[in-house]
């Protein structure tokens, strides 16, 4: 019988699976703070090339693994997110290389991984005997290394290949496994409205500061706002929690006969809300007057994230 030791893991169980469904993670992390802190080490250390630890070590491995999540889906950095999801990724290929074959079988069916079992040899120079022992479809082995565009070693001339299917080594393999699940870990990551996050874990995660970023103090001084920088306010007030009120008082003031209909749309919800536009985009839309040292105008409002401590 398979026994996959989930501690190991924590990516192949659901939220849902792990805490009652009229509870949410945040109200976990709101009881304890630790999970929350260690996932910040966590970044913290992989950010900064340092070894970490198993999640195993952990008391809380799952309520660590998902604190990540929402740290990576706050900061919103594509490079950092990159460089954290990546580095869990191989440690995770690293350690189910390791895993009897009926777990290992498990887990590879659990990322949608189409291999099976099967050798096949051959003699190089000097009668060198060379065995493969896993084979996957052609197709699936192009899909599985779609992100490997740079990898020469991995591009599908440079595999064995025998009736449609492309033999492969146990390396190789775990590059796969390895590709596949940073895709999935990527895919859990999406965009959090700071004002979802409350106010007990907000503290955790950020150093208040409260300051209104110098942006969205130029636009709110603007005697004539276009219905883009109207959009940029309104999705910033409702990102710091402004009430709808306040939000809808400000749109009527600058001509918006039904605001409702903005802060419904700007609202969404939890999978679809708005986050105010990065200092990238800002910049693009000739907008950012300062140079704040931040990627996102809500640091300076909330304080940027503890990272680097």
């Amino acid at each position: 019988m398979t026994s996959i030791d989930y501690n190991k893991y924590p990516f192949m169980k659901k939220l849902s699976d792990i805490i009652d469904k009229n509870i949410t993670i945040y109200d976990m992390l709101s009881e304890n703070s630790t999970p929350l802190k260690d996932a910040k080490d966590r970044i913290n250390k992989i950010l900064k090339d340092e070894d970490i630890q198993d999640f195993r070590t952990y008391s809380f491995p799952y309520l660590v693994f998902y604190s990540e999540l929402i740290i990576l889906s706050i900061l919103g950095d594509k490079k950092i997110i990159g460089k954290v999801v990546r580095k869990e990724a191989k440690l995770f290929s690293e350690e189910i290389s390791k895993e009897p074959d009926d777990v290992f079988d498990t887990i590879l069916n659990f990322l949608k991984i189409n291999v099976e079992k099967k050798e096949i040899s051959y003699h190089i120079q000097k009668g060198r005997k060379i065995s493969l022992c896993y084979r996957i479809h052609f197709i699936d082995y192009l899909k599985a290394t779609k992100n490997f565009k740079d990898n020469q070693y991995m591009s599908l001339s440079m595999q064995i290949l025998d009736k449609g299917y492309v033999y492969l080594n146990k390396n190789t393999l775990k590059l796969l496994i390895r590709e596949q699940i940073y895709e999935y870990i990527t895919n859990l990551i999406r965009p959090i409205s700071l004002s979802e996050i409350p106010e007990s874990i907000k503290d955790l995660i950020f150093l208040k500061r409260k300051t209104t970023p110098p942006c969205i103090e130029a636009i709110m001084h603007k005697q004539n706002k276009s219905i883009e920088e109207l959009k940029i306010i309104s999705t910033y007030m409702i990102d710091i929690g402004a009430s709808t009120d306040s939000i809808s008082t400000f749109l009527k003031n600058n001509g918006i006969a039904t605001p409702e209909d903005i802060i419904n749309k700007l609202s969404g919800n939890r999978k679809s809300k708005y986050i105010v536009y990065s200092c990238d985009i800002m910049k693009k839309m000739n907008l950012c007057v300062s140079n704040c040292g931040v990627k996102n105008p809500l640091e300076l409002y909330f304080g940027k994230l503890d990272i680097t401590k």
